[in-house]
């Protein structure tokens, strides 16, 4: 277990000067809005292996040497989850990241496999589910933990090495090496648009247009004060209470009735911003209320062209055993179909080499 300072560099140092270092993260996220960060796993081999104490470690500085050190490759396994912790946590703008799972669908498997299921089938090792649950951020760990968190990056150099292999006699290893590179200085930040966070409001389309303008209003204000003070969005207001409120307010402002949540508790605090919120929404042209999502004759239309789209480009995939999501979804071919989205993407680098020319016939 690496639990200081002095050691944590030392390690990274040897980590940086191995050239591939696997990586993986164990935290908890219960009880706030922001994960809380119990350990950080390191493989230098599939012998040599580490546990980083961030309970014990406050500054994480060294680790974000490592994820920006350009020479050295950076293996995780669904890297978006770990690398949007460890940026929040080190600041860092990663560099050379390898993601095991984007490889699988470029080799033959499911780009949304999970690692349990990639090393049944690359390496034929059955992981242990024995820990899922476990509070990450309590001590001291028990040896089944630590055997737990350590067989999460026993294997991935040799699944590394196995896509590499694979990848090459595909033909598709520069594609897949040129997707990698999305990753670069990418931090994933958790940053919602308005627009983002009242749509994933539960029940928010059995509204009138009115009403999902207060939700609008009302989504964006939680989620301030869910972070503020570092509570899962659902104990501040339920979705449920939260589309209640908005239903509840016909016209008035100053119709405030809360009885669960930080909100409830605490409405004192938060009613005159609370009151603020729906003063907005209720001020708003009745033409710039957002409309509830119902799936107008033209949206069909739209769904209908998009998954032919998709047949097409599945079929070009299936040529080169790619998973068409590393491609492209559904919903990006919608959003480029309403010109929400340009076709570029598509048309470039390694995309544009896959589907060719003809990718512009494809939304005729």
């Amino acid at each position: 277990m690496i639990d200081n300072q002095e050691k944590l560099q030392d390690l990274i140092s040897k980590a940086i000067s191995s050239g591939v270092v696997a990586v993986d993260t164990e935290f908890v996220w219960e009880k706030t809005y922001y994960p809380i960060l119990g350990l950080i796993q390191i493989g230098l081999s599939e012998d040599e292996l580490y546990l980083v104490d961030t309970v014990a470690i406050k500054d994480l500085d060294p680790i974000k040497q490592l994820l920006e050190a350009e020479q050295a490759v950076k293996i995780f396994h669904d890297a978006q989850g770990d690398l949007s912790i460890l940026c929040r946590e080190t600041g860092a703008s990663p560099k050379n990241i390898y993601d095991t799972r984007l490889a699988a669908g470029f080799t033959g498997l499911a780009a949304t496999i999970s690692l349990r299921n990639l090393l049944a089938e690359v390496v034929e090792v059955e992981l242990s589910k024995s820990e899922t649950r476990t509070d990450w951020a309590k001590r001291p760990l028990s040896q089944q933990q630590v055997e737990y968190a350590l067989e999460d990056i026993r294997y991935l150099h040799k699944v590394y090495q196995y896509q590499l292999d694979m990848a090459e006699h595909l033909s598709v290893k520069d594609w897949m090496l040129e997707e990698m590179k999305s990753f670069d200085g990418n931090t994933f930040a958790n940053d919602k648009s308005a627009e983002d966070l009242y749509k994933k409001v539960k029940g928010v389309n059995s509204l009138n247009a009115r009403e999902i303008a207060i939700v609008r209003e009302l989504a964006v204000l939680r989620d301030e004060t869910a972070r503020k003070i570092n509570y899962p969005k659902g104990w501040v207001i339920s979705d449920h209470d939260l589309t209640k409120l908005a239903r509840n307010v016909k016209g008035d402002s100053k119709n405030i009735v809360i009885s669960r949540g930080h909100w409830g508790k605490n409405l004192q605090q938060h009613e005159q911003e609370i009151s603020k919120s729906i003063e907005a929404a209720l001020a708003l042209p009745e033409e710039r209320c957002p409309q509830p999502r119902l799936m107008s004759s033209e949206d069909k239309k739209i769904s209908k062209h998009a998954g032919k789209v998709m047949d097409r480009i599945r079929s070009t995939c299936e040529q080169h055993k790619l998973d068409p999501m590393v491609v492209t979804s559904k919903a990006e071919v919608t959003a480029i179909i309403k010109g929400k989205k340009k076709l570029a993407k598509l048309t470039g680098g390694w995309r544009g080499e896959l589907l060719g020319a003809s990718i512009n016939s494809f939304f005729d």
